[in-house]
């Protein structure tokens, strides 16, 4: 069945397209009536699971789809060679999984904090190892120990360094407030969450080099 809608596809393109035709019966899916086809270039899919991704071309999604039920893994049908589709890449491109990071909830905070507020300071798909490495530390260190007002600190006060707007006489909040023009709207919540009474600062937890 999609195989046809993937040779309507090919026919659409005003432009040559290789067609790898397989050999043998198919799976045993009636195709559909219509003759509509499938995105150009785009893979999909086809199982949800922890860990391992099979990327399947062609024939093989069905074998793959049974192996993947024993080891429980990610299967891509990637039904094209070329181009290939980065963007499901991405979505099962994983490669920290940080299981002490996601038994925190006030980790979890923390975290998407740090990458909302990295992701406000730096260009999109612009290449920057020092703000990666800035950020892989923070999740290093959430994976590792419980979130708190310190580590929520340190993590502005390395980050405005690397923007060279650290100033030593004021906070490195108002130091970013003043560069970005404002703050993740999180970041009042995490505060009162993270404040111990009487206090901004007494949780242990430093994000170490």
């Amino acid at each position: 069945a999609e195989c046809r809608a993937l040779l309507t596809t090919a026919f659409e393109q005003d432009h040559i397209v290789g067609v790898r035709y397989p050999r043998g019966a198919g799976a045993g899916k009636l195709p559909s009536e219509s003759l509509d086809g499938l995105p150009f270039g785009k893979g999909v899919i086809a199982r949800e699971g922890k860990k391992i991704a099979i990327l399947s071309f062609g024939t093989l999604l069905y074998p793959a789809l049974q192996a993947a039920e024993q080891l429980g893994c990610t299967v891509v049908n990637m039904r094209w060679a070329k181009p290939i589709d980065l963007d499901v890449l991405r979505e099962v491109a994983i490669r920290e999984w940080r299981e002490g990071l996601r038994l925190r909830y006030d980790s979890m905070r923390l975290a998407a904090y740090c990458c909302q507020l990295l992701e406000s300071a730096v260009e999109p798909d612009h290449a920057e190892p020092e703000f990666y490495d800035l950020l892989k530390r923070a999740l290093d260190h959430l994976g590792a120990a419980p979130a708190s007002m310190r580590a929520l600190q340190h993590f502005e006060k390395e980050l405005s360094r690397l923007l060279g707007v650290f100033q030593a006489q004021i906070s490195a909040e108002s130091s970013l407030r003043d560069a970005l023009g404002h703050l993740p709207t999180a970041r009042a919540g995490l505060v009162e969450c993270l404040s111990p009474p009487g206090g901004l600062d007494s949780s242990p937890g430093t994000i170490r080099r």
